[in-house]
């Protein structure tokens, strides 16, 4: 049982990782999940996943006309194989040295790509890009960058909401997961119910930073943020 003091913690905490990623398109998990595991454990990952999907629904709903549909088509594919191999590479590799493996290639794009080299946007980047995003979710839980940095020239709009529609699919992948393996029942979705308030509270805060979020800060958002990931790996695992 939560305490309140925890619960309005919670909803702080929460509020500011929905925030982070609904105006700039993710970011969530980097920003909170350290302190839901100092505040109660077992917020992750099936509580923070079912606020965690809430959230991107809200997002694609918002600017549902703006999804890339034909990018999905091919990175979430990409996602699929990439979430298997990752489990397959699992029992064949360390996975401390993957991991650090994966820091360092994000953070090489993110430098080529703030140099000015454009990442080619086309269905075989997406696609590696999906089955990139899919090995790091299963080796760091660290899934967005991959897919954010193809789409760092689009606009604001249209990274966000197709990098909802992506996280969407992975959630409920996640969740199904969850639930088979017996990690998501009655307690988890009662723990997921301290997140939500924050989360709408960040969803609606989000709304307010749109105009100046899509100003042009979007880019450089998305790849600070994931250098900042790419480096807490390497930290964690280093």
């Amino acid at each position: 049982m939560l305490s309140p003091v925890q619960i309005a913690l919670l909803t702080i905490i929460a509020g500011f990782g929905s925030t982070l990623q609904g105006a700039f398109g993710y970011g969530m998990a980097l920003a909170i999940s350290p302190f839901l595991l100092l505040i109660e454990p077992r917020l992750i990952p099936g509580p923070f996943t079912i606020a965690a999907t809430v959230l991107v629904l809200l997002m694609v709903v918002r600017e549902k006309q703006s999804v890339d549909f034909r990018g999905l088509a091919w990175a979430i594919p990409g996602q699929v194989g990439g979430i298997l191999f990752g489990g397959w590479v699992l029992t064949m590799a360390s996975q401390r040295l993957l991991s650090i493996l994966f820091g360092f290639l994000v953070l090489g794009v993110v430098l080529v790509s703030f140099r000015g080299v454009r990442i080619p946007f086309k269905k075989e980047t997406l696609l590696a890009a999906g089955l990139i995003s899919g090995i790091m979710a299963i080796l760091t839980t660290l899934s967005g960058p991959p897919l954010a940095i193809v789409y760092q020239h689009s606009p604001g709009e249209r990274l966000r909401a197709t990098l909802s529609g992506f996280f969407i699919f992975g959630s409920i992948f996640s969740l199904a997961t969850l639930l088979t393996i017996g990690r998501l029942g009655i307690d988890e979705i009662r723990l997921s119910f301290a997140l939500i308030p924050g989360v709408v509270i960040g969803y609606l805060l989000s709304n307010r930073l749109l105009p100046l979020v899509d100003k042009g800060f979007s880019r450089h958002a998305i790849l600070a943020i994931s250098a900042i990931g790419a480096l807490l790996v390497l930290v964690r695992e280093i």
